[in-house]
């Protein structure tokens, strides 16, 4: 077992306020894999699933975005969370500024610095749940964020098309089966 926090791989939902971020990531939850019969989580508590003895994911549902958080309380949340040993991370995050966090890249920028992750993957929602496709709103600047994601390491990118719940669920769950 490691002595220390070791993050190996991180899943970013990328999506504006109500657009399916928790609940793709709830999708994830389906995979016979994870444990659920294949039956969808309803809940919205944060979810710490075993991959394998010496492995965890943990699953934050709401994006620090929503939650208000600073940079810092939302790193500082997930160590909390995450103790010593190997652990994936999937979670929610908004493309733009919003309250007290940068926009998507900035963040995940911040947490790469923070926690040296081999593999983060970032899954932009569009067409989101309602159908609306990111470069339709003209405050977010998807190829600026696509720039700096690319400057960063370790990141691929993908657009998941969000309008049904359950469509992605395993394309999802599949980045963190390390068999």
């Amino acid at each position: 077992m490691i002595n220390q926090l070791y993050i190996e791989r991180a899943l970013f939902v990328v999506g504006l306020q109500n657009t399916g971020k928790s609940t793709q990531l709830r999708s994830m939850l389906a995979d016979p894999r994870f444990g659920a019969n294949g039956r969808t989580a309803s809940s919205k508590r944060i979810k710490i699933i075993q991959l394998s003895n010496e492995r965890n994911l943990y699953i934050r549902l709401s994006s620090p975005h929503e939650s208000r958080l600073t940079p810092q309380k939302f790193i500082r949340g997930i160590q909390s969370r995450m103790r010593a040993g190997r652990w994936c991370f999937a979670g929610a995050l908004h493309p733009k500024p919003l309250n007290k966090m940068p926009d998507a890249a900035e963040s995940i920028a911040l947490f790469q610095d923070k926690f040296n992750v081999e593999r983060i993957r970032v899954c932009f929602l569009s067409p989101d749940k309602r159908g609306q496709w990111l470069n339709e709103n003209e405050e977010i600047r998807i190829e600026g964020l696509l720039r700096h994601l690319r400057k960063i390491g370790n990141v691929e990118c993908m657009f998941i098309d969000a309008r049904s719940r359950k469509a992605n669920s395993l394309l999802l769950s599949d980045f963190f089966d390390f068999s």
